[in-house]
């Protein structure tokens, strides 16, 4: 793992501690809406795996707080599905 992957991972994992606290959700809004549709091409995107699944973890998360629109949803299970692990 490259000092750049390791960045990523790292970041991603900090965002995944945000949006697992409950409180934090509301004021989030104009930040999730940005940092959600990164989240989503990173996905789409061919990177290390521990990256991409840390990245699917956060969207999962996200997911289950009804924040991400159906077919962003549709989008993230296709390429997971696709995705040659």
């Amino acid at each position: 793992m490259d000092s750049t992957t390791q960045v990523c991972l790292e970041a991603v994992k900090a965002i995944a501690g945000v949006y697992k606290q409950m409180d934090y959700i509301g004021l989030l809004n104009h930040f999730m809406e940005w940092f959600k549709l990164c989240l989503i091409e990173m996905v789409m995107r061919d990177m290390e795996l521990g990256v991409w699944v840390a990245v699917i973890q956060v969207l999962k998360v996200i997911d289950r707080h009804s924040l991400l629109e159906d077919e962003e949803a549709k989008v993230c299970g296709r390429t997971v599905l696709m995705k040659d692990l």
